[in-house]
């Protein structure tokens, strides 16, 4: 079971993914199945969404729903954008890009 901390935790989080990655209303919702009037009437708070949408959102945005619902146990956004990348590479990429982090590091 999933406990939204504030009914805005979740939209908050949901625009912010969309401004994140310059994705808007019309193209996450094609991509998810739901209707484009949904984000407006979140973003107005005549609605919010519900457990399944939020499952499809997070696997959309490729995170946890616990990052969409505020669990405390949530990472940001940031870190589960790395990760995601970082899923997506060969071992000699994330080689490469562990290099790249400790080079940075030094500076």
């Amino acid at each position: 079971m999933f406990i939204i901390q504030s009914e805005n935790d979740a939209v908050t989080r949901i625009f912010e993914l969309m401004k994140q990655r310059n994705l808007t209303a019309k193209q996450v919702a094609e991509a998810v199945g739901i209707s484009a009037n949904n984000f407006t009437e979140w973003r107005k708070g005549r609605s919010k969404p519900g457990i399944a949408t939020l499952q499809k959102l997070a696997q959309y945005f490729n995170v946890p729903i616990e990052y969409l619902t505020g669990s405390e146990n949530a990472e940001n956004a940031i870190d589960l954008e790395i990760k995601a990348e970082l899923n997506q590479l060969a071992e000699p990429q994330k080689a490469e890009i562990l290099n790249y982090i400790r080079y940075v590091k030094q500076k």
